[in-house]
């Protein structure tokens, strides 16, 4: 009978031997469901934002196009969004978790902010209007390029899971 290796070990480097990679892969898991680190989405202040969404991959594709009040959605941030993020109404970021470099900034700025919100570059439609919640960890679409829409759909993020080899780990 074979030995079928854990879902987590399949994630472990192949540099360690078997009996190392067995306890990584059993201190991650521990440590993934004490401390809920595939939770979803994380709500970073008290206010509702409202704005017009700018879906951006990276800086650069965003500093040509932003606005003083816009909300940005992007991948995870980095120092070469310095100049974009003072001017932003709020941040919704893919991936993150609770000490990554959108999460540190936001707070300096006193922005509000969702990190972590899986899937927010493709289901967030650039120049939407949407508001942000973060006490809900919540982003509603209110308008579509223009198109009003009747009570605008709530997208919760969904709750990443690593166990079925699907999410992301969340380094930002």
């Amino acid at each position: 009978m074979a030995y079928r290796l854990p879902w987590r070990m399949a994630q472990t480097p192949a540099v360690f031997p078997a009996p190392v990679a067995h306890f990584v892969s059993a201190i991650t898991t521990f440590l993934a469901d004490k401390f809920d680190f595939n939770s979803g989405a994380i709500g970073i202040g008290s206010r509702v934002a409202r704005g017009r969404a700018l879906v951006a991959v990276d800086a650069s594709d965003a500093i040509g196009r932003i606005q003083p009040g816009d909300i940005l959605v992007t991948s995870p941030t980095s120092p070469a969004y310095g100049a974009i993020l003072p001017i932003v109404a709020a941040l919704v970021v893919s991936e993150g978790g609770s000490s990554c470099h959108a999460v540190v900034v936001v707070r300096e700025l006193d922005l509000p902010a969702l990190v972590g919100y899986a899937g927010a570059l493709a289901s967030i439609p650039d120049r939407a209007t949407i508001e942000l919640d973060p006490v809900g960890a919540t982003v509603r679409v209110v308008a579509d390029h223009g198109r009003r829409i009747a009570h605008g759909p709530t997208r919760q993020p969904p709750a990443a899971s690593n166990k079925e080899g699907q999410g992301s780990d969340r380094e930002g």
